[in-house]
């Protein structure tokens, strides 16, 4: 088990909460440290710790304006250029340019890897920013696998990209490590063909557990925007993306979400800890192992494992490692089973202990949580019906209590 990490965590927002003059944050954050269970938190302290959280972006909010006051227009000018550096935590005009901002991007390019990283409103959005300047704005043909994350599938079936494409271009290689469904599709960029310049990655499933340069070599050294959503391992208090790369492929980004106005606003960037930031890889790998624990325990007679399948992993250059994140997919093996029936029993079973499985979407979450797919209008179109567990970053005693309520529900 990943060691520390959550004592690390509250250690580095008082840090954050110190450095914020949020004294009220500072007290709750001890009041957690206070508890004995920093080894083996209890979902009561991954609440404090983003009630902490919210009282800090409190602060920092209260000092927040769209557009900052100046007395000259050299004191104007100083700033916009201490902006751009990442040295002052202000802004001239929000949605252009912000310090904050600006700061914690330098953040999340030096603790992933990256030369250079912009954040933006969502996950969705860093995709769609991304696409659109990797194809030089839909003039590079963008070459995705069959099988996609539904929404990613719905983006470059109903979302033009911009000009048309020119065939005398090379093209743009899309694809996630591994398809988040359950046929967890594991993508090869060779088998997306030849004539290809440029590649953007969706790394949602494993955030800084897969560095950019692992990633890099992964797509053969190309020129690389990797996007994940914030909302997964970095911080589940807001909404958010972030698209990482060179500098000059990042700054393009950079200067379309500025133009339409996709750029992550200040309100928003007041609840991103460069704690959680920098313990991200931590983080997921620490799910990763609570999420192989829950698996040896789930009954395999009641559920099947879904699983991407190792020799193809292996054979597309993919870290076997890290599997698929804190993601654990289970299918019925009776086809009558109601699997939204067994989720709402298996969260009540659980509601009394110390880490109630939430059924909530999403995943990525400090706690374990949980929810049923079908045929509906969240899932992909052949809609299989199966339960999604998203395991959280808890001890392996807990994990494993989890996993046999589950097992005592499913009959």
């Amino acid at each position: 088990m990943t060691s520390g990490w959550f004592a690390d965590r509250v250690a580095g927002l008082r840090a954050d909460a110190v450095q914020a003059d949020a004294d009220r944050a500072v007290a709750m954050l001890d009041a957690v440290a206070a508890s004995g269970r920093l080894d083996a938190p209890a979902v009561a302290d991954f609440e404090r710790y983003d009630d902490a959280t919210r009282e800090i972006a409190a602060v920092v909010s209260r000092r927040c304006l769209v557009a900052d006051q100046y007395p000259t227009m050299g004191a104007f000018w100083a700033d916009v250029a201490a902006q751009e550096r990442g040295e002052s935590t202000g802004t001239f005009w929000d949605t252009y340019d912000h310090g904050r901002r600006r700061m914690l991007e330098r953040l999340l390019a030096q603790t992933y890897g990256s030369a250079d990283a912009v954040l933006v409103n969502s996950g969705m959005a860093a995709v769609y920013c991304a696409a659109v300047c990797a194809t030089d704005h839909g003039r590079r043909r963008l070459q995705l696998p069959a099988r996609r994350y539904f929404e990613t599938h719905d983006l470059v079936a109903n979302v033009p990209l911009g000009q048309a494409v020119d065939p005398a271009l090379e093209g743009v290689g899309f694809l996630e490590p591994i398809t988040n469904c359950p046929t967890l599709d594991v993508n090869d960029p060779a088998t997306l063909g030849e004539g290809l310049a440029r590649f953007v990655v969706d790394n949602s499933m494993w955030s800084h557990a897969f560095p950019f340069e692992q990633v890099r070599t992964w797509v053969g050294g190309r020129p690389l925007l990797v996007v994940e959503s914030l909302a997964k391992y970095v911080s589940g208090l807001v909404s958010g993306g972030v698209v990482y790369g060179d500098r000059g492929l990042v700054e393009a980004v950079r200067v379309f979400a500025r133009r339409t106005g996709q750029l992550l606003q200040g309100s928003a960037l007041a609840y991103l800890s460069p704690t959680d930031i920098r313990l991200a890889g931590r983080r997921v790998r620490h799910q990763v192992e609570s999420g192989g624990t829950f698996a040896d325990h789930v009954d395999k007679s009641r559920w099947s494992l879904l699983s991407p399948d190792a020799e193809q992993i292996r054979r597309a250059g993919l870290p076997a490692t890290l599997g698929t994140g804190s993601l654990v997919f289970l299918r019925p093996r009776d086809p009558g089973t109601d699997c939204a029936a067994v989720v709402d029993r298996w969260v009540a079973a659980t509601a009394g202990s110390a880490q109630p499985v939430r059924l909530q979407a999403g995943f990525g979450w400090p706690w374990t949580s949980t929810r049923s797919y079908g045929s509906d209008h969240l899932n992909q179109p052949d809609g299989p019906r199966y339960i999604r567990v998203s395991v959280g970053a808890i001890d392996p005693i807990r994990v494993k209590e989890q996993a046999m309520l589950l097992n005592e529900v499913s009959g």
